[in-house]
């Protein structure tokens, strides 16, 4: 979901005098129940090249003399100045003055300046404090954002989990629209987390932040009009919601779909347009669809038979911690099958599946290979698991020394 940032001051001087510049921001909180936190990321577009000093001039003396709006506007142009991007310090300066206006959006943004250390060091308590400030000011991003990070907890900031603060932020943020938190509250109702479970309210909230566009708002509502849950069984609304959602980018989406085409469920049994739709997913970066790619090129299904590529996916969706790629992993491993023949790693791996509860044959597969190797390469395997469970490079780690 894209959140257009207010450039209408900008915009409209850059227009009249010939320039041309847009910004957006992705108001992507990752929020979704499991993650740790979530984040906002920034971007723009546009030719900041083209921007010409006295222009500066001119934008920064109507800030002084202009609205908090002005001065907002004038801070988040140099926060995202393509043709200065460490122009930092007059970002703050700008979006101070306005925060010290009582411009809420000022100050949601010199929270995300402090949350990814753009001009500034990294501090989260420091961008927290921002985000309260914002938030309470009336922002829904600073509210959404606020939300997130009491619902999951949260290192870096030292937020600590809290339900009714979660559940407070979250649904002012909702009332006021913001989609995220809409979609964040449907998730929770779903699931009963914090909430008594209601998933006809699941649904509601859903609506209304797929209507927004929020893609895994759209994707939700396919699994359950897929379903029938919370709602009548629909397949025709539920492969639309489906093909919503991946048309905006969602590779869970698009894995949902080769699924739908793999096993012909709602739709008729199709293993190229299977192929297709896991291809889309895994190279947006989806562990669901890395994981499936690689079943399919493992089976040779759809595809040329592949230890290689079957290899290949399992350990890009293994790194992103899907149990299932891990154990296909561990039987490459044991196999050398497009991989060279390591036991001590695919009692790593099967072991580490093991662990998550979710594959049947992974400790049966732990046993059997720990019981080859020994007590002295079953102690190594262990102490790989537990530096692959906490590893930031899952995929350096399970490489090295090899």
């Amino acid at each position: 979901m894209r959140l257009l940032i207010s450039y209408f001051y900008i915009v409209g001087v850059m227009v009249f005098l010939g320039f041309s510049i847009a910004a957006h921001a992705d108001g992507g909180l990752g929020a979704k129940l499991g993650n740790s936190t979530g984040l906002v990321k920034e971007e723009v577009v546009g030719n900041g090249s083209s921007v010409q000093p006295w222009f500066i001039d001119t934008l920064e003396k109507s800030a002084e003399h202009g609205t908090s709006i002005k001065k907002r506007e004038a801070g988040l142009f140099f926060l995202y100045d393509l043709s200065e991007p460490e122009n930092f310090v007059r970002a703050m300066k700008w979006l101070t003055a306005a925060s010290n206006e009582g411009d809420a959006t000022a100050s949601y943004y010199i929270g995300l300046m402090y949350w990814e250390g753009k001009g500034v060091a990294k501090n989260g308590p420091e961008a927290v404090k921002w985000y309260i400030l914002a938030a309470k000011r009336g922002e829904p991003m600073a509210q959404a954002m606020l939300g997130s990070l009491y619902l999951n907890g949260d290192k870096f900031s030292r937020t600590d989990v809290d339900g009714k603060e979660a559940l407070y932020w979250l649904s002012l943020a909702s009332e006021n629209k913001n989609a995220i938190a809409q979609r964040v509250l449907g998730d929770m109702y779903a699931q009963g987390v914090g909430v008594d479970r209601d998933i006809n309210k699941a649904f509601s909230l859903y609506m209304q932040a797929a209507m927004q566009g929020d893609e895994d708002a759209e994707m939700q509502l396919g699994m359950l009009y897929l379903k029938g849950i919370g709602t009548e069984k629909d397949a025709v609304l539920a492969m639309k919601w489906l093909n919503k959602a991946a048309d905006d980018g969602s590779g869970r989406a698009m894995c949902f779909i080769g699924n739908r085409y793999m096993y012909g469920d709602v739709v008729s049994k199709d293993f190229e347009k299977a192929i297709y739709w896991f291809e889309r997913s895994a190279k947006a970066g989806d562990a669901c669809g890395q994981d499936n790619l690689g079943e399919m090129y493992n089976a040779g299904t759809g595809v040329k038979q592949s230890d290689v590529d079957a290899v290949k996916w399992y350990r890009l969706s293994a790194a992103q911690g899907t149990a299932d790629a891990q154990y296909n992993l561990g039987r490459k491993f044991e196999e050398g099958k497009g991989v060279a023949h390591d036991l001590l790693r695919a009692a790593a791996l099967f072991r580490l599946a093991a662990n998550s509860g979710q594959v049947d044959d992974a400790e049966e597969a732990w046993k059997r290979v720990a019981s080859v190797i020994g007590p002295d390469k079953g102690r190594a395997a262990l102490e790989l698991v537990k530096k692959l469970s906490v590893a930031e490079d899952f995929l350096a780690v399970l490489d090295s020394d090899r």
